[in-house]
């Protein structure tokens, strides 16, 4: 579960930069 946010939200950021 914990995990799954962190994925979430590394995933997000990830994302964001990318942009």
């Amino acid at each position: 579960m914990l995990k799954n946010l962190l994925l979430s939200a590394v995933f997000m950021k990830f994302h964001n930069e990318q942009v």
